[in-house]
């Protein structure tokens, strides 16, 4: 066991110490504030303070961790061998590893976004991962298992509990279905709109469909389901309780829909919320659309996922806490991939306004395939899987939990997503393929 010595402790300390020395790294410590305690330990000391002592290993304090407020910081980014860092400072550690790995889990940045998107989201643009060019690595796991190599050097004989690495896949189901159980309002809409953009096929599609000539091309949950039993993975549905609106193109219509798909789901998949668009910034809406999942489905909902990752940090989390929700699968970027909070290990949210850390656990996800698609505007090719294996082999190699997004929609072959279907299968496959460091 070593000892890590602060002349202080407080929230922010405690909460990064336990998230890099036990979470990341599982290595047993105890934290000691009382300096003349430490001649009586004959283990490794990690010194966390401006003063030097005697064979112990020195990070000196950059001072965010002992601050209750917050403010917006000034960061400069060196290199501590091939990995970016900042808020540098004098000691056998040359930055405050743990100050640093606070400010990105705590996602400090958000708090002061120059301007969000058109959806209130925050820009990957401005953030400081995106800014360095660090966005596809996940460097709070990089520090610390630089940090483990450096005690390993200092006493072999330390036992770390290492993490396995896990492989979560996240289907997000926007629409149940592309035509089936529509009103006739809807129908004929669809089918105006068809005929204005000469999409003539998909209006034959659509009437073979509603006249049970062809199946749905979103009805695929069963074959999702196959698919991943056959990688033996187990995934998290997200499903869409809210109102139609804008952005919410379809909700689930409990007594047309979900009738034929409840069997599906029944006690094979883990389900979540996926909180819709116009519910993100509304408590009682939020409410709303829980109590609705719960009723009709008869589950106790504890996850969630915003609809077009529209949240904002603290205030969705907030009100994510105030419903009941303990866990949370929104943290990354729609038109990127990689790790928004720099990290591939679920880690709770801590709320800088209240300086405090909460009961919600957030699971970073890494990739989503509107990001592939659109983001980076990848078809599905070697090229695309190219870039998705880094990601995935980034993940591997922190034994980290690899989180991705795809829908129903997506996975349809239908239109647009002809290719990827296949494309999915491949990034199954590679995820739960043997990783090899070099």
């Amino acid at each position: 066991m070593i000892v890590i010595y602060t002349k202080e402790t407080g929230a922010r300390f405690t909460y990064i110490v336990e998230q890099i020395f036990t979470q990341i790294l599982g290595l047993k410590y105890v934290i000691e504030t009382d300096e003349t305690k430490l001649k009586n330990h004959n283990g490794i000391i990690i010194n966390y303070s401006d003063r030097a002592i005697d064979n112990s290993l020195q990070i000196v304090p950059h001072g965010l961790l002992s601050e209750k407020d917050i403010s917006k910081k000034t960061l400069k980014v060196e290199k501590w061998d091939d990995l970016p860092v900042f808020f540098e400072t004098d000691g056998d550690i040359p930055f405050d590893l743990c100050a640093a790995a606070f400010y990105l889990l705590s996602r400090y940045e958000e708090y002061f976004p120059k301007e969000l998107d058109r959806h209130e989201r925050f820009r990957a643009e401005e953030s400081i991962a995106y800014k360095h060019d660090f966005l596809q690595k996940p460097v709070v796991d990089c520090w610390a298992n630089k940090l483990k190599e450096i005690l390993l050097k200092k006493d072999a004989s330390l036992q770390f509990a290492e993490p396995k690495y896990r492989f979560t896949p996240s289907i997000d189901i926007d629409n149940l279905f592309a035509y089936k159980h529509r009103d006739m309002l809807r129908t004929i809409s669809g089918v105006i709109y068809n005929i204005a953009w000469r999409n003539f096929d998909q209006i034959n599609r659509r009437f073979r469909t509603v006249l049970g000539k062809e199946k749905d091309p979103f009805d695929n949950i069963p074959e999702i389901i196959a698919l991943h039993k056959s990688y033996n993975v187990e995934e998290i549905f997200f499903l869409h309780f809210g109102n139609f609106g804008k952005y919410d193109k379809r909700t689930i219509d409990i007594r047309r829909e979900w009738k034929a798909l409840k069997k599906t789901f029944d006690r094979t998949s883990s389900l979540g919320l996926h909180i819709s668009y116009q519910a993100a910034f509304s408590p009682s809406r939020i409410a709303k659309e829980k109590k609705r999942m719960e009723t009709e489905l008869g589950i106790i909902v504890t996850k969630n996922r915003f609809h077009y990752l529209r949240f904002r940090v603290p205030e969705s989390y907030q009100m994510l806490l105030k419903n009941g929700i303990t866990e949370d699968y929104s943290m990354g970027y729609s038109r990127h991939i990689g790790f928004r909070a720099s990290t591939s290990f679920p880690f709770h949210f801590f709320d800088l306004t209240e300086n405090k850390k909460t009961g919600l656990l957030l699971h970073p996800f890494m990739m989503m395939d509107v990001a592939l698609k659109h983001g980076l505007q990848l078809t599905p090719t070697e090229e695309a899987m190219q870039v998705i294996k880094n990601i995935i082999d980034q993940v591997k190699n922190v034994n980290g939990e690899l989180v991705t997004i795809f829908h129903n929609e997506s996975l349809s072959e239908d239109r647009h997503w002809a290719g990827w279907s296949g494309l999915y299968g491949l990034i199954l496959r590679e995820a739960n393929s043997t990783f090899i460091s070099y």
